[in-house]
């Protein structure tokens, strides 16, 4: 079976149109472009002004610069971020330093959220979701037993249930950094409405 990756068929499609010189190809991040360029070279055979490609985040700063609205700068972005989950967790947020560590990985994960135009609530209610489908549910002494019993050796990791099919760890027998993990993780969506 022969395979065509969509972005060679999207430049396939594009190559001999009159307008090419004055399309703007838009792109999920730098990568894809650049993938979408080298196909769309392959596939000239004759003369031709190339159109323009650009990121999502390209896009997204040159359009904002022409209306007059400007981006947070990174510092700017991480205090406004910290004043968020402040406003959300109260006294849990933590203090700024520790903050700070995790806060570029949450700002640059809300940046995609905003440009995939996707429900933030949503996302991280299915991402925790699947994180309790695959959490591993047995002990080591269950794992023996299935061992000793059944013969069969039970590596990390196969002992993945549907959580309602076992009890959960009780967030009280957590340590100090799994408790902020998770108090946090489970007010994303929240920091993420009150950041917007």
């Amino acid at each position: 079976m022969n395979y065509t990756p969509f972005l060679k068929q999207v430049a396939n499609y594009y190559v001999n149109s009159s307008e090419l010189d004055t399309t703007v190809f838009v792109f999920p991040n730098r990568r894809s472009s650049q993938q979408f360029e080298y196909y769309l070279k392959s596939a000239i055979d004759h003369p031709v002004i190339l159109p323009r490609l650009m990121s999502m985040n390209d896009f997204v700063d040159h359009y904002t610069s022409n209306s007059g609205l400007v981006s947070a700068s990174p510092i700017e972005a991480l205090f406004i971020l910290y004043q968020a989950t402040c406003n959300v967790m109260g006294d849990n947020a933590g203090e700024f330093d520790k903050f700070a560590f995790w806060a570029q990985l949450i700002v640059n994960d809300f940046n995609d959220i905003d440009m995939n135009l996707v429900d933030a609530h949503d996302l991280y209610r299915n991402i925790d979701q699947y994180r309790n489908i695959t959490t591993d549910y047995l002990t080591p002494e269950m794992k023996e037993a299935i061992r000793h019993i059944f013969d069969i050796n039970v590596k990390d990791g196969e002992g993945k249930f549907w959580q309602q099919d076992a009890a959960p760890i009780p967030v009280e027998s957590y340590g100090e950094v799994q408790r902020s993990y998770v108090t946090l993780w489970n007010s994303l969506a929240d920091i993420y409405t009150e950041y917007g």
